[in-house]
C-alpha cells in the first residue's frame, strides 16, 4: 500500500480536531433495482438527514446527478443550505442517464456503463454538461467531485482538472471494483487495492500516486480494524482458502466507515481508530438510502429510525472527536489556502435563489405540515444552542409527550411538579424539580428561583391551564428570566374563558355552537330558546379543577340541564351552556399549532378523536392524524390567528355538524400544549421544538417524516381502538411506554395504576364489611 508523506496532510492533521467529511451521492430512487425511469421521491427525506448533520456540526456534501440536479425539491433545498453555509453542491455523474446520451451497449440503464468506458470526447462532453448545469443551477462554481459507481481513472482526472475542480472523492482504498460490470465487453471496473488511504494530489498520468496538479483525491475511509489475533490469523492463511474467506465473512478484513455498509459496531471502532490517529473521516451515503424502500437495506419506516438511531451513535462520537467540513472546505485546509474557493461566504455571495423568494432574503418560516416535521433552520449558524434549557410546567402525561418531544433537541430539560409521583417526572430526558405549588405565588417563585440558577434565559413551555392563568398574570416579573410564548394577557384572559369566548366568536364570525351565559339559577328561562340535547360546562375550567364540579356534562333534556346547570352553580360561578353538536367522537377534530412573536404560523398539524374518556366530552383517549381535513382546518386556523394576534402553543378542537357538513369550533386552549400534543411528533410535526426555536430566534424548513396514517396515539393502554378505523400497518402507540425511555410506564402501570387498584378494592373491602356489620346489628 502506497503511503502518504505530504507535509500539508501533516499541519492539516496536526489540528486539534481532524476533519470529518459527510459526502453524499445524490441520486434516484433505488438505483440498485436498474429502473428505467429514476424517480426523485428521495430529496424530500433529505432535510431529516440535514438536520440531524447540523445538530452534531457536521457539513454534508451532496455530490449530485442528473434527475437530482432537474429536480425541483432538491434545487430548492440545495440553494437553501448554500445559502446558510451548512452544506456543499458537487458533481456526481452516471454515464447511461446523464446527456448527452450517447448508447455504449445492449441496454444502459440495465448494464449501468461506467463512464470511464465511453470514448474520451463523449467523457468530456458528458462532464462539461452536468458542470454547467450544476453550476447554473445553484449559481456556484463546481469544485468536488465523485464517480458514478466509483469509476475513475486518469483520463476522467484532467478532464475534471480542466473543468477547474479541486478534489475529487472517487478511490475507495483496498477495493477492487473489477468484478462489477458496465459495459460487458469491457473488464469492468477500476482496481483501487494500492491507492493510498489518505488524501494526496494527484499525479495526473498515474492517479495512484502523489503528484503536482491541484486535484486532491481525498479517499474514502476504509481500514481493518480486526483485532489484532483475528488479523495474525487469517495473515497465515492461503488468501482463497475456505478458512480465509469464513473468516472473513466474520470479521471484514476492510471495513467502510458506514453504519450501512457493516453496522453500526465496526463503524463506530473505525471512528474511534482514526481519532485515536487524528486522521480524516470521510464517510459515503446514498441519498435515496434515507428513504423508506429507497435502497433494498431499508425497505420500511422502522428500518429507517434504526438507521437514524445508529447515526446518532455514529455522528455523536465524530462530534466530539473531529470538526465538520465540506470536501471543498477540507481541500482549502489542507492546501493551506486561507481563502477556500468555495467558502460559505462566497457560495452566499454567488447563490442565485430559485423559486419565489428573492435573492439575499432571509429564508421565510415555513410551518411543518402533516406528515412533514419543522426543523430549525439559522441563517447565522450551522448548530443548535443546546446551553438554552428547557422548562415544562407539571409532570403529566401531557408533559411526557412535550419532553420526549423537545428531547430531540438535546438541549437541558427540566420538569416543575409539586411531586415525583408523576410519569413525567421519571422521563430519562428530564431533570425533576419539586415545586410547592403549579399556580400563584408558589408557581412564580419557584420559577424566579430556578431561571436565576439556570441562566441562559430558559424556554418556558406550560402543559396546563392552572400554569397559564398564573405566568400570563406575573409574566412581567419572570420575563427577564425566561423566553415565555404566550399571546398577550387580553388574549389568554378571553380565550380561557368559555363565555368571553363565546362573545368573541359571535362576535368576529366564527363557526361555533349557540350558546348563552348563566350566572344564577334565576337565569334558567333562557334556556328555552337553545334546542336539547345540550352541553354545559364550566365558564373557566381552572376553577374546576380542584373542585368535585363536573367539567362538561351533556343534558338530554331541559330539565337535567336546570338540574345540571343548579348542581354546578354550587362551584362555579359561571357556566356556558351550548346546543350539543350530534355526531361520533370519530367526528372530534382538533388542530395543533405554534406561532411566532409576529403571530406568524410557524407549525400545524391536523388531528382526529377516535375515542374520548368519558364518551363525548372527555379527554382524549385514542387519535390519529386528519390529512383528509388539514387544508380546511388550517384555514380556520389561520383566520383565528389572524383575528385574535396569537403567539405561542394552542390549538382549537372542532365537531364536525352533520347537517351542515360544518367544522364547528368546540373550544380552543391557549397558552399551553394539548393532551395528546404527542401525536403530531409521532407523525412528523415537532411542536415543542419548533417553538423552541423560534424563540431562540431561528427559522424552520419543513423536513419529510413517516406517512401520516401509520401511527395512532393513545393516552393508556385501557383504551381499545375500535375495530376497522384505522388503516393497515397502522402502530398504536402507547402515551406512557417508549422503549427509549421506558421508567415512566413501569411507574404508571406499576405504580400508579397499580396502587390506585388496591386502594379501590380495599376501599370496596371495607365499604362491604361495614355494610355486613350494619346488617348484622339489625
Amino acid at each position: 500500500m502506497m503511503e502518504n508523506t505530504n507535509p500539508a496532510l501533516a499541519k492539516a492533521q496536526g489540528d486539534r480536531h481532524p476533519c470529518y467529511l459527510i459526502t453524499v451521492d445524490t441520486e434516484g430512487d433505488n438505483l440498485w433495482a436498474r429502473p428505467e425511469r429514476p424517480a426523485t421521491a428521495n430529496s424530500r427525506f433529505l432535510p431529516r438527514f440535514q438536520a440531524l448533520c447540523e445538530s452534531y456540526r457536521l457539513k454534508p456534501t451532496y455530490l449530485t446527478n442528473f434527475e437530482m440536479a432537474t429536480c425541483p425539491i432538491f434545487r430548492e433545498f440545495g440553494c437553501d443550505i448554500l445559502k446558510r453555509g451548512t452544506g456543499e453542491i458537487g458533481m456526481h455523474l452516471h454515464a447511461w442517464d446523464s446527456p448527452p446520451l450517447v448508447p455504449l451497449t445492449a441496454n444502459d440503464r440495465r448494464n449501468h456503463p461506467y463512464l470511464i468506458e465511453y470514448p474520451e470526447a463523449v467523457m468530456r462532453d458528458k462532464i462539461a454538461f452536468m458542470t454547467d448545469l450544476l453550476e447554473e443551477t445553484f449559481g456556484v462554481k463546481m469544485t468536488s467531485h465523485r464517480a458514478g459507481r466509483w469509476g475513475f481513472n486518469s483520463a476522467y482526472a484532467k478532464i475534471l482538472a480542466e473543468k477547474g475542480y479541486l478534489a475529487d472523492c472517487s478511490v475507495t482504498p483496498h477495493v477492487s471494483w473489477s468484478q462489477h460490470s458496465g459495459d460487458p465487453m469491457q473488464k469492468g471496473g477500476p482496481d483501487y487495492s494500492n491507492f493510498p488511504e489518505l488524501p494526496y494530489f494527484m499525479d495526473l498520468d498515474d492517479i495512484s500516486k502523489t503528484g503536482n496538479s491541484k486535484l486532491l483525491e481525498i479517499p474514502v475511509t476504509s481500514m481493518d480494524v480486526r483485532p489484532p489475533l483475528i488479523h495474525s490469523i487469517a495473515r497465515r492463511l492461503a488468501h482463497e482458502s475456505l478458512p480465509h474467506r469464513a473468516l472473513n465473512r466474520l470479521f471484514p478484513a476492510i471495513c467502510w466507515l458506514n453504519p450501512i455498509q457493516h453496522g453500526v459496531k465496526i463503524t463506530l471502532r473505525v471512528v474511534e481508530r482514526a481519532a485515536a490517529e487524528r486522521r480524516i473521516c470521510v464517510q459515503a451515503f446514498h441519498s435515496s438510502e434515507f428513504m423508506p424502500g429507497g435502497s433494498p437495506r431499508y425497505p420500511g419506516d422502522d428500518d429507517i429510525e434504526a438507521l437514524y438511531d445508529d447515526l446518532h451513535r455514529v455522528f455523536e462520537m465524530a462530534s466530539k472527536n473531529f470538526k465538520g467540513a465540506t470536501v471543498t472546505e477540507f481541500r482549502s485546509e489542507f492546501s493551506g489556502d486561507a481563502s477556500p474557493s468555495a467558502s460559505s461566504a462566497q457560495i452566499s455571495a454567488e447563490i442565485a435563489v430559485v423559486g419565489t423568494r428573492s435573492a439575499g432574503a432571509t429564508p421565510a418560516m415555513v410551518p411543518g405540515q402533516n406528515g412533514r416535521r419543522a426543523i430549525p433552520v439559522d441563517p447565522g449558524s450551522n448548530c443548535p444552542q443546546p446551553d438554552v434549557p428547557v422548562v415544562v410546567v407539571a409532570g403529566t402525561l401531557n408533559s411526557l409527550g412535550v419532553i420526549r418531544s423537545l428531547s430531540f433537541g438535546r438541549m437541558p430539560i427540566y420538569v416543575v411538579a409539586t411531586t415525583r409521583s408523576c410519569a413525567a417526572g421519571w422521563s430519562r430526558f428530564c431533570t425533576f424539580v419539586r415545586v410547592p405549588s403549579l399556580e400563584g405565588r408558589g408557581l412564580i417563585d419557584s420559577l424566579t428561583e430556578l431561571g436565576s440558577r439556570l441562566g441562559h434565559r430558559p424556554v418556558l413551555i406550560l402543559t396546563g391551564d392552572q400554569c397559564v392563568k398564573t405566568v400570563s398574570t406575573y409574566r412581567d416579573e419572570i420575563e427577564t428570566l425566561y423566553r415565555i410564548s404566550l399571546p398577550s394577557a387580553e388574549v389568554v384572559h378571553t380565550l380561557a374563558d368559555k363565555i368571553l369566548f363565546q362573545m368573541l366568536a359571535e362576535r368576529e364570525g366564527f363557526a361555533v355552537p349557540r350558546g348563552i351565559p348563566l350566572e344564577a339559577t334565576s337565569d334558567l328561562s333562557l334556556l328555552q330558546h337553545l334546542t336539547p340535547p345540550l352541553v354545559i360546562k364550566a365558564a373557566d375550567k381552572a376553577v374546576v379543577l380542584d373542585s368535585p364540579a363536573e367539567r362538561a356534562v351533556r343534558a338530554n333534556t331541559l330539565a337535567e340541564a336546570r338540574t345540571t346547570i343548579g348542581r354546578m352553580l354550587e362551584h362555579t360561578p359561571r357556566v356556558i351552556v351550548q346546543e350539543w353538536i350530534d355526531g361520533p367522537d370519530s367526528e372530534i377534530f382538533f388542530a395543533l399549532f405554534s406561532c411566532d412573536r409576529h403571530s406568524n404560523l410557524i407549525g400545524i398539524f391536523s388531528g382526529r378523536k377516535l375515542v374520548c374518556s368519558p364518551p363525548e366530552i372527555g379527554n382524549t383517549a385514542v387519535c390519529v392524524a386528519a390529512p383528509e381535513a388539514s387544508a380546511e382546518m388550517r384555514a380556520l386556523v389561520l383566520n383565528f390567528i389572524a383575528r385574535v394576534g396569537y403567539r405561542g402553543l394552542g390549538s382549537l378542537e372542532f365537531k364536525r355538524d352533520r347537517r351542515t357538513g360544518r367544522l364547528i369550533i368546540i373550544e380552543p386552549t391557549v397558552g399551553r400544549t394539548d393532551w395528546q400534543e404527542e401525536i403530531a411528533t409521532l407523525c412528523g410535526v415537532n411542536l415543542p421544538l419548533i417553538t423552541y426555536w423560534a424563540e431562540l430566534g431561528r427559522t424552520t424548513a419543513e423536513v419529510n417524516a413517516r406517512p401520516v396514517n401509520s401511527v395512532a396515539w393513545r393516552s393508556s393502554i385501557e383504551y381499545q381502538v375500535p375495530p376497522g378505523v384505522l388503516l393497515p400497518g397502522t402502530r398504536v402507540i402507547d402515551g406512557f411506554f417508549r422503549c427509549s425511555d421506558p421508567v415512566p410506564a413501569f411507574y404508571y402501570y406499576g405504580l400508579e395504576r397499580f396502587a390506585t387498584r388496591i386502594v379501590r378494592r380495599a376501599a370496596r373491602l371495607f365499604s362491604s364489611r361495614r355494610w355486613d356489620a350494619a346488617t348484622e346489628n339489625r
